[in-house]
């Protein structure tokens, strides 16, 4: 067992209401795209889990929950079939933002957040929120110029357990941030 241990930071959105943005077509995530959505989370967030020693590295995205419970709030950006953006959606946080690696810094970031904005606005949601680790300085910038401040800084603890020669990571604590 190894232990880990980094920094995330609480968001809360700050600006006003998303308004005069048009989205590209949103597709919910669906059985078809399951896989695909895993492998691009998991090719998104290597280096991150890498730098951090989240392991493991390159296998299922820790932070994924089951098909049934990503399948409610999970929109998907493609280009042909290709899944080239993702977001997860709750009553109140924004979760999993992610865009395929080769067409990160073109903006899709920025959009996905703010369609999650939006759809989130348009149901009345209060107090948006977000966690995003602190070593992601690139993602902070983003929330940052998007109206979104810091409102909470924890230290995360887990560990790390090679179980039947397989890596899992497991959260210890997480000081009350909204983190899977």
């Amino acid at each position: 067992m190894e232990k880990v241990s980094f920094v995330m930071h609480e968001m809360e959105y700050g600006g006003g209401e998303v308004t005069s943005v048009v989205f590209p077509p949103m597709l919910p995530l669906r059985h078809e795209n399951f896989e695909d959505y895993k492998k691009l989370a998991n090719d998104c967030f290597y280096k991150m889990r890498k730098e951090l020693d989240i392991r493991p590295y390159d296998g299922h995205c820790f932070s994924l929950a089951p098909f049934e419970e990503l399948s409610l709030n999970t929109y998907l950006l493609l280009e042909g079939s290709a899944i080239i953006a993702a977001v997860s959606i709750t009553d109140t946080h924004i979760e999993n933002v992610f865009v395929r690696p080769d067409r990160q810094g073109r903006g899709l970031g920025r959009m996905m957040t703010s369609f999650a904005l939006a759809y989130m606005q348009a149901r009345d949601a209060q107090n948006i929120k977000l966690t995003v680790a602190k070593w992601n300085k690139a993602a902070i910038g983003l929330y940052e110029s998007m109206g979104f401040k810091i409102t909470k800084t924890s230290l995360i603890k887990g560990e790390n357990r090679l179980i039947d020669g397989q890596w899992q990571f497991n959260f210890v604590a997480a000081e009350g941030l909204h983190i899977r």
